[in-house]
């Protein structure tokens, strides 16, 4: 295994090139002028005026040739565009200026972002389906995928990040949900369709820790937590009938929470660890959040957080929950594009932000009171919390963005579209 301490300092300076040679990586996308990358919002097709259209905010023409043009800001800094079909995953290397995307290819990439020519640093095939979950080990080590065949499989870097060897696969389910990393340790967790869970670690070897059997229904996230404590491998589990606290050494419940402990809700879908570590948010498809003492399983609190009893039921679904650090909040978007920002000390609403469709993921700026949320519309929004403004707003996508990471202390915004295309805003 690489060092971890090798791989710090390997971490480039923003200001400078890119951090691996274009000698010492697999493949460099170039900025190609004849790509079909998002335009800028004064290009015009150049086989005649286009014939104007409307779709969902963005002006689409029709030029002489037949060929469809779209005409729409975009504020990038660079663009990604090796996928074939839409982009699942996006996971950052905890130290590089490096993402790794997944999509509907069956191919998983490995990338630079501190670049306006994104470099590929490896190309990660051998997935049979979609690439929907993955990321890295907590220190960077290790790169794992998973796809909708059910196939697992784990990668080691070499050479600093500069190169990454295959190390094996693991083929346990039908079909994968999620994937989850202990934040200080070499291990993972996985969820699957049938409702079982599977941990694995990464050293010595890739080696399974335990099999984790309680759900009835699809597994659709999990989370490590404790994770200070060295005698409990602490897992907790959601999913559309319960939610489960594990020990995973010893393949044990904690406590178990069924639809009548959680006043009969069921469909769990999303979570969010509080800044503490001692309470876990998790949402429904039906707008619920449930507030939960990881400790001991004690429901402290359960609220609808639709914003109107017109909202119809799969418009409530909490997609994106995040706890801000620097006050006390706690923000939820759902699936009618609302993101409702609570005090989290008495639960009221302060603010309700609006965007144009179904919110998919929310993220604080660590350290700071700037929200940053993705929707369906293709947007990239920032808010920030204690004033209420609007403080940037990302375009370039021509479909909906399904998820985004942040780096550089949040200056750098890297995004997943639904077209195939990831974009990177250097916005600060």
């Amino acid at each position: 295994m690489s060092n971890p301490q090798d791989i710090t300092n390997l971490r480039a300076e923003e200001e400078e090139d890119a951090y691996i040679d274009d000698t010492q990586i697999a493949e460099t996308v170039p900025e190609d002028e004849n790509a079909d990358a998002p335009m800028d919002d004064d290009e015009e097709g150049e086989a005649g005026e286009p014939m104007e259209l409307e779709d969902d905010g963005h002006d689409i023409g029709i030029n002489d040739d037949g060929n469809i043009e779209l005409d729409m800001s975009n504020n990038s800094s660079a663009y990604f565009d090796k996928h074939q079909d839409s982009i699942f995953l996006i996971a950052t290397h905890p130290t590089l200026p490096m993402v790794m995307t997944g999509g509907g290819d069956d191919i998983a990439y490995l990338w630079t972002t501190n670049s306006d020519s994104p470099k590929v640093v490896a190309t990660l095939d051998g997935q049979t389906e979609s690439v929907i979950a993955g990321g890295f080990s907590f220190d960077g080590a290790f790169a794992v995928t998973g796809d909708m065949n059910g196939q697992i499989r784990v990668w080691k870097s070499v050479k600093r990040g500069q190169q990454w060897e295959f190390v094996d696969k693991i083929k346990e389910v039908e079909e994968i949900v999620w994937i989850t990393f202990h934040p200080k340790q070499p291990i993972f967790a996985f969820g699957a369709v049938d409702g079982s869970v599977w941990v694995y670690s990464l050293e010595p070897t890739l080696s399974s820790v335990s099999v984790l059997m309680g759900h009835h229904l699809t597994t659709n996230a999990g989370v490590f937590f404790d994770v200070d404590n060295m005698d409990s491998l602490s897992l907790i589990t959601i999913a559309d009938d319960s939610i489960i606290s594990w020990n995973a050494y010893t393949s044990t419940a904690n406590y178990t929470l069924r639809e009548g402990d959680l006043n009969n809700k069921t469909g769990w879908i999303s979570q969010a660890v509080s800044i503490t570590g001692k309470t876990i948010a998790v949402g429904s498809q039906a707008g619920f959040v449930a507030l939960i003492a990881l400790a001991n399983g004690n429901v402290l609190k359960i609220f609808d957080t639709t914003t109107s009893d017109d909202v119809e039921m799969e418009a409530r679904s909490v997609e994106g929950i995040a706890w801000c650090k620097a006050m006390p909040i706690l923000a939820v978007g759902n699936v009618q594009g609302e993101v409702i920002v609570y005090d989290a000390a008495t639960f009221n609403v302060r603010r309700v932000f609006k965007v144009k469709d179904a919110v998919t993921a929310l993220k604080f700026i660590p350290n700071t009171t700037l929200l940053v949320g993705s929707d369906l519309s293709g947007s990239i929004t920032k808010w920030d919390v204690r004033s209420g403004e609007q403080k940037w707003e990302g375009k370039g996508h021509y479909a909906g963005v399904l998820g985004f990471v942040l780096q550089n202390e949040g200056k750098r915004i890297i995004s997943a579209g639904d077209e195939g295309v990831a974009l990177v805003f250097n916005h600060e």
